[in-house]
């Protein structure tokens, strides 16, 4: 579907390139122009050269009889489009200094120095989000070597949002407390909204009413922006999410599967060891 929208989308403009091409590669004589003698030089201008005004029907002609040259730019187009966002998904992901890994809107637990980085996106409604939550206490508990990033990436709907926004509040006005309350929501047997939150960040004894004035702030806003920036950059679309060395590990992949990644990487370097 993705290749049928483009061509539709993209194919006059292709066509047009390709007969503007073919047209100045070959040109034709002018009328007036007279056959050189085989002994004297040949001098052509601009002038001499006949390009064939393009219209619809020719368009259309080109395109019935080759049809092949418009899939093949297309696919050189994906082909380069995908190497790009590639390149992009490769940067983001290595560098230590980019939003992915350095950002006031992220909460890191375990080892904040540790040389092995764990990131997880991950939505306090998604039901294998709340599953993976004592696999990453497991991990923590048992490598003190170990930094795990966490991505508020709410993406199943408004009560999803709202949590999350109550909890970047908590990261900014109490960041002592957001642990706490992310495993609290993230252990809740039900749908967490904004009034779910705000109960248990009571029950918690994190001060509601300066939860309520840093949710005015935009910077709440924005910081959820930033993590979907992040998501639509990497190509993420679901949670939970992890990212670990180079590689994306989409879905609860499971604590030993964690663990192995995270041996592989710091025995040599790659999530994979060949």
């Amino acid at each position: 579907m993705r290749l049928f929208y483009h061509l539709r989308r993209n194919a006059l403009a292709f066509a047009s390139m390709t007969l503007v091409i073919i047209a100045c590669l070959m040109p034709s004589a002018s009328a007036d122009q007279k056959t050189p003698d085989s002994q004297s030089p040949v001098e052509i201008t601009t002038n001499d050269l006949a390009v064939p005004k393009l219209t619809g029907d020719m368009i259309r002609q080109y395109l019935l009889q080759n049809p092949e040259v418009i899939i093949e730019a297309l696919e050189i187009l994906d082909s380069r489009r995908n190497a790009e966002q590639q390149a992009s998904r490769s940067n983001l992901i290595e560098s230590e200094d980019s939003v992915l890994m350095r950002s006031d809107n992220h909460a890191i637990i375990g080892n904040p120095e540790g040389t092995v980085t764990l990131i997880e996106f991950f939505d306090y409604n998604c039901g294998f989000c709340r599953q993976a939550m004592p696999h990453i206490d497991e991990l923590i508990k048992n490598d003190g070597d170990l930094r795990v990033i966490l991505k508020e990436f709410p993406v199943l709907g408004q009560g999803s949002q709202e949590a999350a926004r109550v909890a970047l509040a908590v990261l900014k006005t109490a960041p002592e407390k957001y642990h706490a309350l992310h495993r609290a929501l993230l252990s809740v047997n039900g749908q967490v909204n904004e009034a779910v939150a705000l109960s248990i960040a009571a029950r918690l004894e994190i001060n509601v009413e300066e939860i309520k004035k840093a949710l005015e702030d935009p910077a709440i806003n924005d910081g959820i922006q930033e993590v979907y920036d992040i998501a639509t950059e990497l190509g993420l679309t679901g949670t939970p999410t992890f990212v670990i060395g180079k590689e994306i590990l989409p879905g609860a992949v499971g604590v030993e599967s964690l663990r192995q990644k995270i041996a592989a990487l710091r025995k040599c370097g790659e999530t994979i060891c060949s």
